[in-house]
C-alpha cells in the first residue's frame, strides 16, 4: 500500500508515471444498481493502493522462495489490488470489511478478518492459504475519519444528497449522488477512507483507526486468524510503513515486525522507496520508505510452542 496520487485509465488499471498499466486483467463487471454507479470514483478516491515498485517486490519475493503458485490471501483487500497477481498463476482470495469497497473486485470477499476463518467463503481455505499478502492501514492521517466541511455542498446536488436521472424522455427520478456517496458534502481534497467511502468507516476496519492500542488489538487478532488460514511452513508479505507526525516517529513497522515474529520466523525486511505525497498539513514529515516484512510460518512445533 502507498500513501501515492495514483491514476487510473478506463479499464480502471494503475497507470503509473511511465504511463504503462501496472497490471492488465481489469476487475470484472461489479453489478448493478446504485454502489455500481458509484465505482469508478470509489477506486479514484480510494487513498491507498498498491504500486508497482511494492507489486514488483512481492513478486521478487514469491519466486525466490519458489512460490510460483497456490493460494495467495488478503484479509485487507481494499479495492482488489491483490487480485493482479492472477496475472502471475496464484490464486487470490480478498477479504474487505467495507461493502463500497469490496464490491470493487467480484473476487473479493465482504467480511470481518477478525473472524476470517468464519467467513463462509473462506471455510473451504482454513489451513490451505500459501501466503498471506497484504497491505494494512497504517494507522495514519488516512484513517482519521474526516469527511470535509459541513460548510461546503457538492455541487452536482447542491447539497441534497440526491441527483436527477432521466427515466424516459419526458420523467425523471433522483437517486443517491454519485459525486457525493449521498452525504450531500463537496469532497475534500485530502484523501482518506471515510472520503473515499462518502462515510465514517465500519467500526471494526482498520481505516479507521488511529495507531495506538485499539489499532493494535484489532490487527493482532487479524495476525491470529490469518496464522490459522495458512498452510504449514506458509509465508506471509506485509507491506507496512512508520509515519511522522507532530508527535514525532509512529513505529508501525516495527509493531507489525514483532507482531508476524510471534507467529513466524523473519525471513527478510525490504525497505521499498515510493512516491510519497509531500503536501497537507504533514507534508514535510515522510518517512523515506515502506518496507516488505517476509517470515515464515512453522512447519512443527516443538513442545514449548516455538516455531522450527
Amino acid at each position: 500500500m502507498t500513501d501515492e496520487p495514483v491514476t487510473l485509465d478506463d479499464d480502471g488499471f494503475v497507470v503509473e508515471d511511465t504511463g504503462v498499466p501496472s497490471h492488465r486483467s481489469p476487475a470484472p463487471a461489479p453489478g448493478s444498481g446504485p454502489l455500481a454507479d458509484r465505482i469508478d470514483q470509489i477506486r479514484r478516491d480510494f487513498p491507498a493502493r498498491y504500486s508497482a515498485p511494492i507489486i514488483d517486490q512481492i513478486r521478487v519475493e514469491l519466486r525466490s522462495r519458489l512460490i510460483t503458485d497456490g493460494t495467495l490471501l488478503d484479509p485487507f483487500c481494499g479495492v482488489g489490488g491483490i487480485h493482479v497477481l492472477r496475472d502471475d498463476g496464484y490464486d487470490t482470495l480478498g477479504v474487505e470489511i467495507e461493502p463500497e469497497f469490496a464490491a470493487c473486485d467480484a473476487r473479493t470477499t465482504e467480511g470481518d478478518s477478525t473472524r476470517i476463518t468464519s467467513i463462509p467463503a473462506m471455510k473451504d481455505h482454513v489451513g490451505r492459504v500459501r501466503a498471506i499478502v497484504t497491505s494494512p492501514a497504517y494507522g495514519n492521517r488516512f484513517s482519521d475519519g474526516y469527511l470535509g466541511s459541513d460548510n461546503e455542498k457538492c455541487r452536482r446536488c447542491n447539497g441534497s444528497g440526491q441527483e436527477p436521472v432521466a427515466v424516459n424522455a419526458v420523467n425523471s427520478a433522483t437517486r443517491d449522488c454519485t459525486m457525493c456517496g449521498a452525504t450531500g458534502k463537496a469532497k475534500s481534497k485530502r484523501r482518506g477512507y471515510a472520503i473515499a467511502l462518502g462515510r465514517r468507516t465500519s467500526p471494526n476496519s482498520g481505516g479507521g483507526m488511529a495507531w495506538g492500542p485499539r489499532y493494535r488489538s484489532m490487527h493482532g487478532e487479524v495476525i491470529q486468524q490469518c496464522d490459522r488460514m495458512l498452510e504449514p511452513g506458509g509465508w506471509w508479505m506485509v507491506n507496512v510503513s512508520s509515519f511522522l507526525n507532530t508527535d514525532g516517529y509512529q513505529p508501525v513497522m516495527e509493531w507489525w515486525l514483532g507482531a508476524i515474529a510471534r507467529v513466524a520466523r523473519v525471513d527478510g525486511l525490504v525497505a521499498i522507496e515510493t512516491r510519497r505525497m509531500k503536501h497537507g498539513q504533514n507534508g514535510d514529515r515522510r518517512v523515506p520508505a515502506e518496507h516488505l516484512i517476509i517470515a515464515r510460518s512453522p512447519t512443527t512445533i516443538d513442545v514449548s510452542g516455538d516455531p522450527r
